[in-house]
This record gives C-alpha cells, structure tokens and sequence, in this order.
C-alpha cells in the first residue's frame, strides 16, 4: 500500500467515534426494544380482554343453566305440598344444590333442607326473592351465608300454581 492509499483509508471514520455523526448514527438496539415491548403489550391486552369476555360467558352460561333448571323445577314444584317437599329435597339430593320455594310472604313451602321449611327467607340483601313474587322477574344475588365469606349465587324465579299467589323459588348456581 502506498501512503496515499493508506491516508485515504485513515480518513474513513467509524461513526461511533465522530462525536459529529455520533449523533446522527440510528441505533437499532432500543428500536427493536420497543417494537417487541409494543408487541408483548398488545398480546397482553388481547389475551386479557379474551380471558374477561370468557369469564363473561361462562357466567352467562351458569345463570342461563340455572334459570331454565330453576323454571323447571318451579313448573313440576306447584303439586301439593307433601310431594312439592319431597321433590324439593330430592333435587337437592341429586344436583347438590339448595332449592327453595317461598310464598308471597317469603316463607318456606319446601326446601333443600327440610329444617328451613317455614322459616322466612331473608338471605337475599337486595329483597331480590320478594321483587320476584311481585313483578315475575328473574334475578341473580349472592345470598349472604355465615358460614361462606364469599356468600353463594343464587338465581330466583316465579312461580304460580294454578290459582294461586305468585310465588317465588331460588336456587343455587352450582356447577
């Protein structure tokens, strides 16, 4: 090489050491950062809003589950009172669940738990079991249990036997 050539090669410069194109040198390090940064924050807020709609449906799915389970039951539930009981109690047996049928005053005409039959019913806090026997609506509540911190689900629908006041019946909505 000769000493031109050789000079000519000194003048190229490495632009992290110009403190002039240090400046103006592109540093792809913190770019490729914060695009896979952006990418696993957009998987997070996807897969988030994926598990909540989930969650949704699912707890849709339980209190549709309960309600159909909860008219049929009322349907079969307006025979007299002896077999109402029975009944009541034996789906309490099967589906592991607590089934009571009020009157219009809130007490018991039969229950899960034979033991509560004609005591009055004020585990829903929202009197949701007594807005059922007057307006024929449906509702969720989480009845307030001493022994359950968390409380239970429960879904109250109406019920009328022929002739009859309306009456109310909840149940629980277990799996």
């Amino acid at each position: 090489m000769t000493k031109s050539s050789a000079g000519a090669a000194s003048n190229i410069a490495c632009p992290f050491e110009d403190p002039g194109r240090s400046k103006k040198a592109i540093a792809v390090g913190p770019k490729i950062l914060t695009a896979v940064g952006a990418t696993c924050l957009t998987i997070l807020v996807f897969t988030a809003c994926v598990v909540a709609q989930q969650r949704s449906e699912i707890e849709q799915g339980a209190v549709m589950k309960a309600r159909n389970l909860a008219r049929a039951v009322a349907y079969r539930a307006t025979a007299g009172a002896g077999s109402r009981q029975a009944y009541v109690q034996g789906l309490g047996d099967l589906y592991k669940r607590d089934f009571v049928i009020v009157d219009r005053q809130k007490k018991g005409l039969a229950d899960a738990d034979a033991a509560e039959v004609g005591q009055v019913y004020g585990h829903d806090p929202g009197n949701e079991v007594g807005r059922t026997i007057v307006d024929g609506q449906a509702r969720t509540f989480t009845e307030q249990v001493p022994d359950k911190s968390a409380g239970l689900a429960q879904v109250t629908v109406p019920t009328h036997a022929r002739g009859s006041l309306p009456r109310a019946m909840a149940t629980g909505r277990g799996s």
